[in-house]
């Protein structure tokens, strides 16, 4: 895609006008801090790079550089774009620890935080680690969240290595090298294209991003781990089945009430849907994927043997059925055949008179 590096508010404008990423409903948002002295003794580093992309293009900000070219009037220091995008709980942004970036973002800039009236609902991120978890993507059975560089690895079969040398780089540099430019933009834009892959949407589409946007609609607001999502209440009401029972997975159901409650009422509603009591497929769904597949074997294997027996017992019943009739009819001409010896005997032993004599 294209990528743009700009380093003043003008140009930052101009950018996202120009690439039309202002007006995308789905962004890749990633954010870089250069000073690793200060995150090593316990300090807050600012944000130095913040990098926003959509499907098919990326803006490479310079937060330091609008920092020293900020008149210091207490003006905004992003273009209004820009902070209308980032602001905007109607727009998703995409990305691995984006919750945590755009926390930091917002404490850090008041023009990017949501509205106050759109405070309730203002989970306007979609953590992509955590939704290949619950989609399938990604094993939920463990306790580490995948990066961009396992996903693109695992998920595609892509071999992407990101350099450490460039990630620990002193990013507050005024200019960016190119190096550092193409690997800040290839976040932002592997962000999106993952998030757009993990819910099946073709990125030739034209109403991709609307798609995306439904999709994961369910899957917004999610941040840290699998253990915070099954504590929070309100995400887990609009996650679908297959979701909650992956994250199952594991016996987590049995540490957190929370979930625990959840998977009961997703359980009680599927009987009601499906018409039964409380049956064993039930609760099968709630199981490890490798006891599901054991059971599923075990399953299966006792269908086989009971149809094997049944045809045999079958076969058995026929044959006796079949011999008895022959015996019967056996012993029926045996009795025919006696009948008629003795009928013969019986004729032929009664003496011969002659009627002429009398």
């Amino acid at each position: 895609g294209r990528v743009a590096y700009v380093e003043t508010a003008r140009d930052a404008e101009a950018a996202v006008r120009e690439l039309n990423i202002a007006g995308s409903p789905v962004v890749g948002v990633d954010c870089e801090e250069g000073r690793m002295w200060k995150r090593n003794q316990g300090l807050i580093a600012p944000t130095d790079v913040l990098q926003v992309s959509s499907a098919e293009a990326a803006v490479v900000i310079s937060l330091e550089a609008l920092r020293h070219s900020a008149p210091g009037d207490g003006r905004p220091l992003l273009p209004p774009s820009l902070s209308h995008l980032l602001s905007s709980t109607a727009v998703l942004k995409c990305g691995v620890g984006v919750a945590h970036d755009l926390s930091k973002l917002r404490s850090e800039l008041p023009e990017t935080r949501p509205p106050v009236t759109h405070a309730p609902s203002g989970k306007d991120w979609l953590e992509i680690g955590l939704a290949a978890q619950l989609v399938g993507a990604w094993p939920a059975n463990t306790s580490d969240t995948p990066g961009l560089a396992s996903l693109v690895n695992t998920h595609h079969g892509m071999a992407w290595h990101k350099s450490r040398s460039v990630s620990t780089s002193p990013w507050h540099k005024i200019p960016l090298s190119e190096t550092q430019v193409q690997y800040a933009a290839l976040d932002a834009l592997v962000s999106r294209w993952i998030a757009g892959s993990l819910f099946g949407v073709d990125g030739t589409d034209q109403n991709a991003d609307h798609h995306l946007l439904c999709r994961a609609h369910a899957y917004r607001g999610m941040e840290k781990s699998l253990s915070h999502v099954a504590r929070d209440k309100v995400l887990m009401r609009h996650l679908p089945d297959q979701a909650i029972f992956r994250l199952c997975d594991g016996k987590r159901e049995l540490k957190w009430p929370e979930l625990q409650r959840e998977l009961a009422r997703r359980r009680a509603c599927l009987q009601v849907k499906n018409g039964r009591g409380p049956g064993a497929r039930l609760r099968l769904l709630t199981l490890p994927c490798r006891a599901r597949r054991k059971a599923a074997t075990a399953r299966a294997q006792s269908a086989v043997t009971s149809a094997s027996a049944t045809a045999t017992s079958d076969s058995k019943l026929s044959h006796k059925v079949s011999r008895g009739r022959r015996m019967r009819s056996t012993s029926a001409k045996a009795r025919c055949r006696s009948r008629s010896r003795g009928h013969q005997q019986a004729v032929g032993s009664v003496p011969v008179t002659n009627i002429e004599g009398h």
